[in-house]
């Protein structure tokens, strides 16, 4: 080589890109948060979203992870394990120990790691003492129903009847809130026989720590219900009503609970009748399960506390669903309506009776 010549270097290899697989981690909370895994740390997880960007997780804060990628799938099953206390140093002697179990003290434990898929375990919420009521639902999440019901007849009797109900419930660890809704509407030989709507807002919140004791310990709620009845002579009833749910039953497949509140009830009648009176409710619930089938009761008085001469209302619901699959159940419903002082020529009592279908979603 002569003195000019020069020895060429090497081209740099490109490092490829770092390799992030995709994940999606559901919280404590309920919340669940998908990316790319950046990084996983002793007490943190790191994730790139598409919106939000980089986002850091403590282990504490992370109950469930899943993922496709076989590599990770193993590191994320040890770093979700709990940590495992060493006994290679025991904290007191007080006499002293065979060799061998000297020796057996001494050798770390072993760790077997396991699949994320063993750990997806959904978080367990504790229930609410309105766990009895036909809109509890007692995990987190959505929960969506909806029923329909149809009858109709012809030739003696010409009558046909349409119900509708509907639903959807919004549920955390300590809350829950529900919104729902039923119409009612028939003829009979060309009249009106039923018309009949409803709707309720409902709060419920658990009192004290979500501990053990929770299931026995009373919760609160608030509630909103307006009511619509042609027959009745009804134009609107609007109660709003606040108090304690308390659990009686904690068996899972036989519970009941007894609400007692008060509140306001505002009454507007087609006769020019109008009122708002403070009133009370004083509710007993109870659902049952048998096999797949499940069945639920409702129980509900409203005295009239301003009036000295007792009037009440009494509203009855009772319910039996028997699933025809996973979403889909045949369902078969009872629901009563009495006051004690109705309208000029309305009945005292007036009670539907519903068949039909119901999809959860």
């Amino acid at each position: 080589m002569g003195w000019g010549a020069t020895t060429p270097r090497p081209i740099a290899k490109k490092r490829p890109p770092k390799h992030r697989p995709a994940i999606s981690c559901i919280l404590t909370n309920g919340d669940r948060i998908s990316g790319t895994l950046v990084s996983v740390r002793h007490s943190r997880l790191r994730l790139a979203t598409r919106t939000i960007g980089i986002v850091t997780l403590a282990r504490k804060t992370v109950a469930q992870c899943q993922t496709s990628d076989l590599h990770t799938k193993r590191s994320l099953s040890q770093w979700l394990l709990p940590a495992v206390p060493s006994l290679r140093e025991p904290m007191m002697t007080i006499a002293p120990l065979p060799v061998t179990l000297q020796l057996a003290l001494q050798m770390p434990l072993p760790i077997v790691p396991l699949p994320v898929e063993a750990l997806n375990i959904e978080p367990v919420a504790v229930p609410l003492a309105a766990r009895a009521l036909p809109t509890y639902k007692p995990t987190v999440g959505w929960k969506r129903t909806m029923g329909f019901s149809f009858a109709l007849a012809r030739g003696n009797s010409n009558s046909s009847d349409l119900g509708f109900t509907g639903g959807i419930v919004r549920r955390t660890p300590r809350s829950q809130l529900s919104l729902t809704a039923r119409r009612f509407h028939g003829q009979q030989n060309g009249q009106t026989s039923s018309d009949f709507f409803s709707s309720n807002l409902r709060d419920d919140h658990a009192i004290g720590k979500l501990d053990s004791t929770a299931l026995k310990r009373p919760s609160y709620f608030a509630e909103t219900t307006f009511e619509r009845d042609a027959l009745a002579k009804l134009d609107r009833r609007v109660l709003a009503n606040t108090g304690l749910s308390i659990p009686l039953s904690g068996d899972p497949t036989n519970n009941v609970a007894l609400e007692i509140g008060a509140g306001l009830t505002h009454e507007k009648y087609s006769t020019n009748v109008s009122r708002t009176r403070v009133g009370g409710v004083l509710r007993l619930a109870g659902s049952q399960k048998f096999g797949l089938a499940n069945a639920n009761q409702q129980l509900a008085a409203y005295p009239d506390l301003n009036d000295v001469a007792g009037r009440y209302r009494l509203n009855g619901d009772f319910n039996l669903g028997a699933p025809l699959s996973k979403r889909v159940a045949l369902t078969v419903g009872w629901m009563n309506r009495y006051d004690t002082r109705p309208q000029f020529q309305v009945k005292k009592l007036d009670y539907t009776i519903q068949s039909g279908l119901s999809l959860e979603f």
